[in-house]
């Protein structure tokens, strides 16, 4: 290259011809125009599989006095970006359609894996040219008959499986291929790689559930409510996804009192992850907390966590079953109202985790979100003292020094109502209510203390307090008995089943 800067005769030469007008003269280190005899250049021999080096070698066979190695690759003033791209500008390679023909042709007799297995056996002979465009042509030939569903399967006859999810398990199968004759897909640069994504087991009943939802509705629903988040949800909810993209698991726990909307942004990260085909498992420690959860479980009964729990105990999960795979493909896992169980639960549920991804970190590795209120239900001890519920609390465990707290402080409820007194007759019985759980009120001791309640809450004019009561709550009752707004808006509640009993 450097004597072909100088010009004359070296500047129309190719590489393999320059020896037969030039001699090497090593003590110099330099070229020297030959005086006498002749010389036979040759070009080292390299194998179509080593790529680039070889489109290199064919280049030098036809470019004539390249003074740098964007000369050779530079075809009618263009610099390409490949000397592959060089090598076709130059029409020293044919196009790849016979072999796309062939496999077309081959479609209506054979089977997928025969497909694929003639594939790779043109990857491993070379003969492809453009590899990257013969898979763009026959990508949905060669992954077809992955992922079959029977559409007479009333189980699984709703599953939708994707072109791009079919297209992912073929790359994966012929990489496997390409491993057993010493090959792999990082050997071919301009074909995709696959995703690492688990693959959908059309015979597991638990994972056909949880993928076979309308994800054209779910991605509508999840755009109207991740608009509809304030910033503190907003910025949850960013948290989260990205560790669920990441893949690198994690412990959260969302804090705020009810009303600020956690259960708006469960729903906001269900349907988000849903209307992408992840798996997501929502559960509760309540059944009614389950029920306000899309497909929403409670925790007992979604992860067979024994009811008799004790320090040591794990939970009913065998490794390999439809539930433990279940898991293993899930993205991430909501519990809501966690505060209300036991410890115990919780770190039963860590331990099964752990045994099923085989993984010592915390919960397996997998994206863990719980939520819930302190000053709400703590775990019920029998006959427990305040320190008894207190150890059995979440935040003893030892998972908690695993947890990253987020929390909520905004009361989505008085920004919906639309009546100014009722937003601050809202306001103000709410804050009043944190004041309580925050032990702000009244003079405590040892745990206990007497609160007055505002004369705002009492009735005061009554001959009989019961009678007072119903008639407050449940005004012109009999007018409005068929009316189910009427009765989905009050009702009363009492500390224990005794004192119900005892109204009576």
């Amino acid at each position: 290259m450097k004597i072909n800067k100088d010009g004359g005769l070296a500047s129309t030469l190719t590489y393999a011809e320059f020896p037969n007008y030039y001699v090497y003269q090593k003590d110099k280190r330099q070229w020297k125009q030959r005086e006498r005899g002749f010389a036979v250049g040759r070009i080292t021999h390299v194998s179509p599989s080593s790529g680039e080096l070889y489109y290199l070698r064919l280049l030098l066979t036809t470019v004539r006095g390249p003074t740098s190695f964007d000369d050779i690759k530079t075809v009618d003033g263009m610099v390409h970006d490949t000397f592959k791209s060089a090598c076709f500008a130059l029409g020293l390679l044919q196009d790849d359609n016979e072999y796309i023909t062939a496999i077309k042709e081959a479609a209506i007799w054979a089977s997928g894996i025969q497909l694929r297995r003639l594939f790779v056996s043109m990857l491993l002979c070379c003969s492809l040219q453009q590899p990257d465009i013969v898979w763009k042509e026959t990508s949905k030939l060669l992954s077809e008959d992955l992922f079959y569903i029977s559409y007479n399967d009333p189980v699984s006859s709703d599953i939708h499986i994707s072109l791009s999810e079919k297209e992912n398990a073929a790359l994966k199968e012929i990489d496997n291929l390409l491993h057993a004759n010493g090959k792999s897909l990082h050997e071919f640069p301009s074909l995709p790689l696959p995703t690492e994504t688990a693959t959908v087991d059309l015979h597991n009943h638990l994972i056909l559930q949880e993928l076979s939802y309308d994800r054209q509705a779910l991605s509508e629903e999840a755009n109207t409510l991740s608009q509809s988040l304030n910033d503190e949800q907003l910025l949850i909810y960013n948290i989260i996804l990205s560790a669920v993209n990441l893949s690198d698991g994690g412990f959260f726990f969302v804090y705020g009192y009810g009303g600020t909307g956690k259960t708006f942004l469960w729903n906001a990260l269900i349907t988000t992850l849903r209307a992408k085909g992840e798996i997501v498992l929502p559960v509760a420690s309540s059944g009614i907390a389950a029920t306000l959860l899309p497909s929403g479980r409670t925790a007992h009964s979604r992860f067979a966590i024994p009811i008799q729990i004790t320090e040591s105990s794990v939970c009913g999960i065998k490794q390999n079953s439809a539930l433990a795979n279940l898991i293993k493909s899930t993205k991430l896992i909501i519990w809501d109202e966690a505060p209300m169980v036991q410890r115990y639960c919780i770190e039963a549920f860590d331990r099964t985790l752990k045994d099923i991804m085989h993984s010592n970190a915390p919960f397996g590795g997998k994206c863990i979100v719980m939520g819930g209120d302190f000053r709400q239900i703590l775990p019920v001890i029998p006959k427990g003292t305040r320190a008894t519920i207190v150890n059995a609390s979440i935040n003893s465990s030892y998972l908690w020094n695993h947890c990253r707290i987020l929390k909520l402080t905004k009361n989505m409820r008085l920004t919906s109502t639309a009546i100014p007194s009722h937003k601050e007759k809202l306001e103000w019985f709410s804050n009043w209510l944190l004041h309580i759980g925050d032990g702000k009120l009244g003079e405590s001791s040892d745990g206990v203390a007497e609160v007055e309640i505002p004369k705002e809450l009492l009735l005061t004019n009554y001959n009989n307090p019961l009678h007072a009561i119903v008639d407050s709550i449940y005004t012109n009752l009999l007018h409005n008995l068929a009316s189910g707004e009427y009765f989905n808006d009050r009702a009363i509640l009492a500390p224990t089943i005794e004192m119900i009993w005892s109204r009576k």
